[in-house]
């Protein structure tokens, strides 16, 4: 659903104005325009939103809230191995149609003063000056709600420029993924990896998309390395990409307990399980690729193996675990409270 600009307007007022910010809004539409550049902004003064004119006047404090307006983007910008590229913001509004670019080796910092919102997209770059693509951090203090129809952090080469990979760090933040439609990537908010690796080590509550999904010459993942709040309806996904083969690779090293459904679709995808899991409703589909357990599993959903028709195989394969006697299974339809 595109959100009108009357909205988006409204709602940075009223929440930025009770945390008495500087209120910062995207000026330009260039891929080129970096963040830490004040030219690039304009900046609310009583009621009117005015050209910053001073090149050192930009948001990086967790008193600047930040507004990316729909056809607009901003990189964090990182040219060289051993730049800065460090910025903080408090509230961070992105709307449907807006870009956040995340040059390797920089590194976003969001405080815990107010919710961001991401209708639009949260992606990576990688600049031509780099000799080797760097990492990018988005570090989560607050709270930060992928929603909108289509919102998501994703690690894609949207124009042309390399891609770097991502990890999403926060001792006391969030990041809630607020689906209405899990299992669609076409409408469901998603962190979705399709260029390069994505390690999410913020608490993840999922109520939409979890994607690994292969693109040619490449191998992205998803790998969950912290807490989980799980979430009606999350999917967790190993898939090819829309015109590929091949399959990304998902991960989890995590406690996770709820409702979610896991689904391993194609030859190459590959999904691994190293940490107990309790699913509530949620189904395992395993039409091709490899699901690998090395714990329980435990699941009050279905499992299903394999794909009518299909000329690629489907493994399932459950490590021996290091209890004696071994207790590493998997169970489905089953009700999960003491096994």
């Amino acid at each position: 659903m595109k959100i009108a600009i009357t909205v988006c307007v409204a709602v940075l007022l009223v929440v930025a104005g009770a945390i008495n910010a500087d209120e910062y809004r995207s000026r330009v539409s260039d891929f080129d325009d970096i963040w830490e550049e004040g030219t690039n902004w304009e900046k609310l003064v009583g009621e009117n939103w005015v050209q910053v004119t001073e090149s050192s006047d930009y948001p990086d404090s967790c008193d600047d809230s930040v507004w990316i307006r729909d056809g607009y983007s901003i990189t964090l910008f990182c040219p060289y191995l051993d730049c800065d590229g460090q910025v903080t913001c408090g509230q961070l509004l992105i709307d449907d149609g807006g870009i956040v670019w995340l040059d390797g080796g920089s590194k976003l910092t969001m405080c815990d003063t107010e919710t961001s919102v991401i209708h639009g997209v949260m992606t990576t770059s990688c600049t031509a000056l780099q000799s080797t693509c760097l990492t990018a951090e988005l570090a989560i203090d607050g709270m930060v709600t992928i929603e909108g129809n289509g919102g998501m952090i994703i690690t894609e080469d949207i124009g042309d420029h390399g891609v770097s990979a991502l990890v999403i760090t926060g001792e006391e933040g969030r990041l809630t993924i607020d689906g209405e439609t899990p299992g669609d990537t076409a409408t469901s908010m998603s962190i979705i990896a399709r260029s390069n690796e994505i390690e999410i080590q913020a608490e993840l509550s999922n109520l939409g998309d979890v994607v690994a999904e292969q693109c040619e010459g490449c191998s992205p993942s998803i790998n969950l390395t912290t807490e989980t709040k799980g979430g009606s309806g999350g999917f967790y996904r190993a898939t090819n990409g829309p015109e590929e083969t091949d399959g990304g690779t998902l991960e989890v090293h995590v406690p996770m307990s709820g409702s979610c459904d896991f689904q391993i679709l194609a030859p190459s995808a590959y999904m691994l399980i190293a940490y107990p899991l309790t699913c509530y409703a949620g189904d395992f589909l395993l039409q091709k690729g490899t699901l690998e357990l090395t714990e329980r599993v435990c699941t009050t959903g279905t499992f299903t193996g394999g794909h009518h028709g299909a000329s690629d195989d489907a493994f399932l394969i459950i490590r021996k675990g290091a209890n004696n006697p071994p207790i590493n299974k998997l169970l489905y339809n089953q009700d999960c409270g003491c096994q």
